[in-house]
Order: C-alpha cells, then structure tokens, then sequence
C-alpha cells in the first residue's frame, strides 16, 4: 500500500482509507487510490472517476481559497469525502 494512504479497521462496514493532503500532488489521484485500497483492487480496475465526479471541477474547489467545504460522493460504491486542505476519506461499503 502506498505510503500516503492510512487503512483503518472498520467500524460498521467496510475498510476506511485516508490520504494524507501533503503527501499526494493531485486530489484525484487521492480519491482513485485511496478508493482501490478501501476496495482491495488495482487502481486501473477501477471505474473511471468521471462517471462519479468532474474531476477539473474536483481539483478546483479543493485547490480554491474561497471553499471551506467537505465535498461529498459516491464512487466505486465507496463514501468518499474530501476535506477543504485535500484529505481525502474513503470508506468502502
């Protein structure tokens, strides 16, 4: 597993993954890779994230000064939650 991602021990559930914001470059490679180790599988196994997320959308409210919110969606059938500094949370079903 890569060394930006944190696996948790689920609580009700499945796997929870966190990245860690200053460790990974782009928010989107956060969230495919943070969801393929909640899921145990390649990342390239993976549908693509637009079908979930404009991901140019993604990185801009997340690299926006102005946004001060968790955005929030569902992909692969995973929660994922990303934060305003661009942790990203990933819990899988």
């Amino acid at each position: 597993m890569s060394d930006v991602l944190d696996l948790e021990q689920p609580v009700l559930g499945g796997r929870t993954v966190r990245s860690d914001p200053s460790r990974v470059a782009a928010v989107t490679t956060a969230v495919v890779e943070a969801t393929a180790a909640a899921v145990d599988a390649d990342p390239l196994d993976l549908t693509p994230l637009t079908d979930a997320i404009d991901p140019d959308a993604l990185e801009t409210l997340v690299g926006s000064a102005e946004s001060a919110a968790e955005i929030r969606f569902t992909y692969n059938g995973c929660r994922v939650t990303v934060g305003d500094d661009g942790g990203v949370v990933v819990t899988a079903p």
